[in-house]
């Protein structure tokens, strides 16, 4: 194998590597998690402004249903 197409090859390595990090990161920062006291998530549950509910043994969890413009 010639030592050019190895190094080059490298440099594809490294270059996905490098943007996989940076996908992930910029990913992860849209999400926004926030502890709330659980008084506060039962009125946001009896509100309807939670979607999605999830009931652990450590935890319970929940996403907030997106605001809807009524004009």
């Amino acid at each position: 194998m010639d030592f050019r197409n190895q190094q080059f090859s490298l440099w594809y390595f490294a270059l996905a590597f490098l943007a996989i990090v940076f996908l992930q990161d910029l990913y992860s920062a849209r999400r926004h998690t926030e502890t709330l006291a659980y008084s506060e998530f039962k009125e946001l549950l009896r509100a309807g402004k939670v979607s999605d509910i999830v009931i652990t043994d450590q935890a319970i969890t929940g996403r907030l249903a997106r605001a809807v413009n009524q004009t």
